[in-house]
């Protein structure tokens, strides 16, 4: 993942709209490890608007299950402020109910993630996710 001399120049900055912080450190170990992300968490409702705006991230990370403001309806505030990156959402595994609402608001199945994954492999999968959305821009 690291080979890319222009991308560890330039690290992807991501904002991480999640609540959950031990769900999100051993992920955060690895994203870290790989020296590719600069990563910010966003774990209030009531001033992520804001701040991840501020950030300009490069790639968005949406917990689906926050207090007050679910990821998606945060995404739906976000997405007509700037043109901004691809989105990943976090969800419970099983959860078809959440997945199928994702999918209808044109979320890719493949930006969609079980929160049990295993986190290096979650590392990997976002790196992968981000380039293919960047190369398909340029």
């Amino acid at each position: 993942m690291n080979n890319n001399n222009e991308n560890e120049k330039r690290k992807i900055k991501v904002a991480w709209y999640e609540n959950n912080v031990p769900f999100v450190e051993p992920i955060l170990y690895y994203l870290k490890k790989e020296k590719v992300f600069d990563v910010k968490i966003f774990g209030n409702p009531d001033s992520a608007e804001k701040e991840i705006t501020d950030y300009h991230p490069d790639l968005v990370i949406f917990d689906y299950r926050m207090p007050n403001i679910t990821g998606l309806q945060m995404f739906n505030r976000l997405k007509g402020k700037f043109s901004f990156a691809p989105v990943f959402f976090s969800i419970w595994a099983n959860d078809e109910v959440t997945k199928a609402e994702l999918l209808d608001a044109k979320v890719e199945s493949r930006a969609i993630f079980d929160k049990r994954i295993e986190p290096a492999s979650f590392a990997k999968a976002l790196y992968e996710y981000y380039m293919s959305k960047t190369d398909k821009n340029k």
